[in-house]
């Protein structure tokens, strides 16, 4: 069953402090606005998911990259100011929003980003959708397929949500809870993308209690990760590109 926690207790849990190692540095994250900062997230995803765990490089880029908010995590130096990207994640508007035709997915070109540069109100949009009134979930809680999640259910008060994807922290950085950070922090994001487009009480009784799911594909050896961060198993184990996954998800109420 999905857990549900309130938007209040959920942003509680957000004051995540890396481990420094004594280092004077401190870390920071930020969402992707501009070519270059694109490139570093496609960089770190590359060096992780394909050199590193095996995963096929074709795949990597997908169609949902324009349509997603894509987020890196800095370390900064106090002392001279330099930084250096450590993490990535990418929040995909759920249900997924229809494609963009003029997509043309590469994996080859060194300087091919993730989709076009827009302003942050512009991404922040692609989350503040109403839910389609034909959404539905599958009865039985089963997973469709890897790539096409289950749509939620139509009931009111519902929202659109988001599905974490692509969660990678660079192999020297491991240890200092920063995959953690950048869960904890774009999810106040994704909440607040989606909250700005709930309708707005007229003043003739209480507000309407809203919520937003937050899902996401985990790899079996990351699913304790996700469960301390209030996720919950969802169905049955599925193969994703050639490894086990679990689906895992929580309702936000605000």
């Amino acid at each position: 069953m999905a857990s549900s926690i309130s938007a209040a207790a959920n942003g509680s849990a957000t004051a995540v402090q890396p481990v420094t190692n004594g280092e004077d540095v401190e870390y920071s994250v930020r969402l992707c606005l501009t070519k270059k900062e694109l490139l570093e997230a496609r960089k770190l995803r590359l060096e992780v998911f394909w050199k590193e765990q095996g995963f096929p490089r074709d795949t990597e880029i997908d169609e949902w990259e324009p349509l997603s908010a894509h987020f890196l995590a800095w370390e900064i130096s106090k002392a001279t100011g330099q930084s250096r990207v450590v993490g990535t994640v990418r929040w995909v508007p759920y249900p997924y929003p229809p494609l963009d035709p003029n997509f043309v997915i590469s994996q080859d070109e060194p300087d091919f980003p993730l989709g076009s540069l827009r302003d942050e109100a512009t991404v922040k949009a692609l989350f503040a959708r109403p839910l389609p009134s034909s959404a539905v979930e599958n009865e039985q809680g089963e997973h469709e397929t890897a790539e096409t999640a289950r749509e939620i259910r139509a009931v009111p008060a519902m929202l659109c949500g988001g599905k974490l994807t692509r969660l990678a922290v660079a192999k020297e950085a491991r240890g200092l809870r920063l995959g953690e950070m950048l869960v904890r922090e774009t999810e106040k994001w994704v909440i607040n993308a989606v909250q700005s487009g709930s309708p707005k009480n007229d003043g003739g009784g209480a507000q309407e209690l809203h919520s937003c799911k937050l899902v996401l594909s985990s790899q079996m050896h990351a699913i304790k990760f996700y469960t301390r961060l209030s996720y919950a198993p969802v169905g049955d184990v599925y193969d994703e590109e050639g490894a086990p996954h679990l689906r895992l998800e929580k309702t936000v109420v605000f």
